[in-house]
């Protein structure tokens, strides 16, 4: 393959933000970045580009202030139109006037949720189980209690999921609807996994944890490369704790953050790195447009302010 450059990718900016946020979601094509604050219910929307406040508004205007009523996550629906919400309440909002669609009928904390990538199906795990909802009525489709699995995410066709079971700690790939299982992805030296991605056309799934970076081929559940601080001994800071990873759009290369504070590139054939992006501050995770134009560094500086750093590739 071409040797990656990363100098392809520009430092556009830097924005700070007066306050310490709790959640964040990227949109789909990278253009919008919603944030949460905890300490005072407020849903923000930035313009990725410019830093600029687009839109806000409070998820809760009850006083004295519920903590019962806190949002742990947010996502936003790959159409753009819908913003989702969840932590002791499960809602959904219309993205451009922060009005309220409707609250989910769920009970429980919920911890963990993943959109389809048509915007169909919306999958929920947290307290009361595993819930798959129709993301258009906000009708439960099916509900696993007593499910407990540490990650989810989706598959590009929106058939099938996978995710790790949190009673074995095996890697396993279900039907989304059927929740049959379909077959378990090979984690030899098996540890947590942090986080999943899906490349892009569906072929490959990469896992982060404590000892690096794992790809399966995901038809056949083949662990087919692992990059690990044996193969890059000079990058086993960032390998002994990695973060978030995603795929370039190419399905060739590997994005990640890990515990250098910075981001490594990956050749997923030979699990090697082929470059470093350095932000002005520590980056603590990462978040990328689907067509992997903009890439978005979530940092902190020296005094511990959280800031929003955003690369353009050219």
């Amino acid at each position: 393959m071409t040797e990656y450059r990363p100098n392809f990718f520009k430092h556009q900016s830097t924005f700070y933000l007066n306050s310490n946020f709790t959640s964040k979601a990227l949109s789909y094509d990278g253009k919008i970045l919603v944030t949460y604050q905890s300490e005072d219910f407020k849903i923000q929307v930035w313009d990725i580009h410019t830093g600029q406040l687009i839109n806000s508004w409070l998820t809760e205007s009850s006083k004295p202030i519920n903590l019962t009523k806190s949002i742990n996550t947010v996502a936003i629906t790959p159409n753009l139109k819908t913003l989702l919400t969840s932590g002791n309440i499960l809602k959904a909002w219309d993205l451009a006037t922060g009005k309220q669609i409707r609250i989910f009928r769920s009970s429980g904390w919920i911890f963990y949720i993943n959109i389809s990538a048509d915007s169909q199906i919306l999958l929920t795990q947290g307290s009361a189980g595993t819930i798959i909802w129709n993301l258009e009525s906000g009708k439960k489709i099916r509900r696993y209690l007593g499910t407990y699995t540490v990650m989810w995410v989706i598959s590009p066709n929106s058939k099938t999921v996978v995710g790790e079971d949190g009673f074995d700690g095996k890697i396993k790939v279900w039907d989304l609807i059927t929740r049959k299982e379909l077959r378990i992805l090979d984690n030899h030296g098996a540890i947590a996994v942090r986080k999943l991605s899906f490349s892009h056309n569906g072929k490959l799934v990469a896992g982060s944890g404590y000892d690096g970076i794992k790809i399966w081929n995901f038809e056949t559940g083949e662990q087919i490369q692992r990059v690990d601080k044996f193969k890059n001994i000079q990058f086993h800071k960032h390998l002994d704790h990695v973060g978030n990873v995603i795929f370039n759009f190419d399905n060739q290369t590997l994005f990640s953050s890990g515990s250098d504070g910075l981001i490594q590139i990956w050749d997923i054939g030979n699990g090697k790195n082929v470059g470093t992006i350095k932000g002005e501050n520590y980056i603590i995770d990462i978040a990328m447009s689907n067509d992997s134009q903009i890439l978005v560094g979530f940092a902190r500086n020296a005094q511990n302010q959280q800031t929003i750093e955003v690369w353009n590739l050219y």
